[in-house]
């Protein structure tokens, strides 16, 4: 069970940095496809793109402290 637990934040902070890669991707390509870099639009790219690794962390973080508590129930 605690095998499980831990691939799963594994796998939530793997999934969350992906997911920052192609958020960055994506603005850059609106940004090109528009042509203009005004400081709002690159910003508001910027704070979507850091919500997935941002969530991918919070995963991560839960499943440790989870596994870190069934670890001193068991003993």
């Amino acid at each position: 069970m605690l095998k499980h637990i831990s691939d799963s934040g594994t796998l939530g902070l793997a999934l969350g940095v992906m997911g920052a890669f192609l958020g960055a991707i994506s603005a850059f390509d609106v940004l090109e496809a528009t042509g203009e870099a005004e400081p709002g639009i690159i910003a508001g790219g910027l704070k979507v793109v850091l919500l997935s690794p941002l969530f991918g962390l919070l995963t991560f973080s839960v499943s440790k402290l989870a596994i870190l508590i069934l670890r001193i129930i068991q003993k």
